[in-house]
């Protein structure tokens, strides 16, 4: 399948860090028609055998989902787990998976959500990728979503086992570099040199763009008291040099670090993406 993708910028909301409330989401850059923004609901935790619920800030409801939905176009996923909600191996792997696929199925109609974005960041096995996979899979029958998945260094060997199983044609990949301790231009190009090596390993092998770029996006932490990672101007860089590859996405952690300051980094995100 031959898709080419529109520019989009997904931004972390919710999970209320240093108990910073989520701001007016919609302020945040946007670019033209063509540029898709999303904002990825962090996050929704699985509170026993599968069955997710949101524990994201409570100011984030359905309602206003659908206001910010129709006033701007952007579009919501809930984002699972995240760095405090480990994954645990289930007892029963396929009641876990079943429901799974109900518990986010209905939370995807009960918030008009667009569909997930996979961030478990510990506890991830063999297990872990065969029952999200198979949570993917089931979701994709029910209709159509959009799936991202989170990795960084440590997850990425397993994470590498879903994009398998569920092809890299149907999901994006939010890779968490500033995760990683990079210290340099160079090591992000070539740790997305590595990322797009693999992806392009993996059937199908028409995708567009080509060499293993489909789905790719670079991520940059917002913080402005402990921010991790490659800060502007050099990730600025580093994103035009990917941009140059294919990479068509970069996602924000998050928006509330972001709105102190006025979104400068989203709204030069959306410049250089749409340039």
């Amino acid at each position: 399948m031959s898709v080419t993708l529109a520019p989009v910028l997904v931004e972390y909301v919710g999970a209320d860090p240093g108990g910073t409330p989520p701001p007016d989401l919609t302020t945040v850059p946007r670019g033209s028609d063509n540029f898709d923004l999303t904002f990825a609901l962090a996050f929704a935790v699985d509170s026993g055998g599968g069955n997710f619920q949101p524990v994201w800030n409570r100011s984030l409801t359905p309602s206003l989902i659908s206001q910010v939905n129709q006033s701007t176009g952007a579009s919501f996923v809930a984002s699972l787990a995240g760095a405090n909600s480990p994954w645990q191996d289930p007892s029963d792997v396929d009641s876990w998976i079943n429901n799974a696929t109900s518990s986010l199925w209905n939370l995807i109609g009960t918030y008009k959500l667009a569909g997930i974005d996979i961030d478990y960041e510990h506890g991830v096995d063999s297990t872990f990728a065969t029952a999200i996979s198979q949570v993917i899979n089931n979701l994709y029958g029910m209709g159509s979503l959009l799936v991202s998945i989170a990795p960084y260094r440590r997850t990425w060997p397993v994470y590498q086992e879903v994009v398998s199983n569920v092809g890299p044609d149907r999901l994006s990949i939010n890779y968490q570099a500033y995760g990683d301790g990079l210290t340099d231009q160079q090591s992000y190009l070539a740790l997305y040199a590595e990322l797009a090596q693999f992806i392009a390993s993996v059937p199908p092998a028409n995708l567009n763009p080509p060499g293993g770029w489909y789905g790719l996006a670079l991520g940059i932490d917002s913080s402005t008291t402990a921010p991790r990672g490659l800060q502007p101007p050099d990730i600025y860089s580093v994103l035009s040099s990917l941009k140059g590859n294919g990479i068509h996405g970069a996602f924000v952690w998050c928006a509330e670090y972001s709105a102190a300051s006025g979104f400068p980094i989203e709204s030069d995100i959306v410049n250089i993406l749409s340039g």
